[in-house]
């Protein structure tokens, strides 16, 4: 959290926002991976004379809800990656209405609207990779794993291959959205979206825009405290029970310093360097690469 009347900062940033210098305080203040709430557009501009910041945090250091959110107005800005203060997240997209069908009860000459069932075959990918690609969906996901099982996911990226273990014992419900989306080649072509050197890379978001998902969101499966730590595979999320597809590897100190507020599922154990590599290249606004780092697949193995 924020202390209260102070801007949210990057770690690494020693320099106000006008350029004077800033006294580095023993105690860096972690920023968080956020996404918004509901939001489809940007929060403001900054407005000094409002008291509002674009960080989506008032001047009194509490959080501001977002304008744009969809779902009754609860959505607020749970931390923000400071040095671009810009809005992120899963826009909360509402489940999308099942198709409907028209009948008429026999006793009466009104129509009655009966939502047509998806048949259960049709909502779960095939384990071997074989499902066509979706990046939409109707509601959260069946569950699609056996959390006795051992999971990898091998995560193919432009610059290299980084291999992921994941943790069902953990983290049940996390570890089965990853391998839902993963088999229906969710994350097959996107980015990473906001990459923060000694912090994070996160990605996941199907507009490349930091506010997409996949049109749900399900329960946290929080750690324990001090259990992040370099390599880390951990959900991004636009406050408490608000996961979607975002997700972040950890590659610093101030992501091993986060608070145990996202949900832990796994930890790269091989290709560590090339988050590394990842964490390392140039970036514009908003923290995103300046050429895209793709996530060309992500192929999930199950074994006993």
């Amino acid at each position: 959290m924020v202390p209260a009347g102070r801007l949210p900062r990057d770690p690494q940033d020693q320099h106000g926002s006008s350029g004077s210098p800033r006294q580095a305080t023993s105690q860096p203040e972690h920023t968080r991976p956020t996404q918004w709430a509901g939001s489809t557009g940007a929060m403001g501009a900054e407005d000094r004379s409002g008291g509002t910041l674009r960080s989506g945090w008032s001047r009194d250091g509490s959080p501001m809800p977002c304008s744009g959110d969809r779902d009754n107005g609860r959505g607020a800005m749970r931390g923000t990656v400071a040095k671009a203060r810009a809005p992120l997240g899963d826009p909360g997209h509402a489940a999308r209405s099942l198709p409907a069908a028209t009948t008429r009860c026999p006793r009466t000459t009104h129509p009655i609207w009966v939502a047509e069932e998806i048949p259960m075959s049709d909502q779960i990918p095939n384990p071997d990779g074989s499902s066509e690609r979706r990046t939409s969906f109707p509601a959260a996901p069946p569950m699609v794993i056996d959390p006795a099982k051992t999971y990898s996911a091998e995560m193919v990226t432009s610059m290299g291959t980084m291999t992921i273990h994941l943790d069902p014992i953990a983290a049940p419900q996390t570890v089965n959205n990853f391998v839902y989306l993963a088999r229906w080649h969710y994350y097959d072509g996107l980015v990473f979206h906001r990459v923060i050197n000694g912090f994070v890379i996160q990605g996941g978001c199907p507009e490349g825009s930091g506010r997409g998902g996949p049109g749900y969101r399900f329960a946290d499966e929080l750690p324990k405290p001090g259990r992040y730590e370099v390599g880390s595979l951990v959900m991004a999320n636009a406050g408490p029970d608000t996961n979607g597809s975002q997700f972040f590897v950890v590659t610093g100190s101030s992501g091993v310093g986060l608070p145990p507020a996202y949900a832990l599922f796994g930890k790269v154990i091989k290709g560590v360097e090339v988050a590394t590599a990842i964490q390392e290249v140039r970036t514009g606004p908003g923290d995103r690469p300046v050429e895209d780092v793709v996530i060309e697949s992500v192929t999930v193995t199950e074994s006993n």
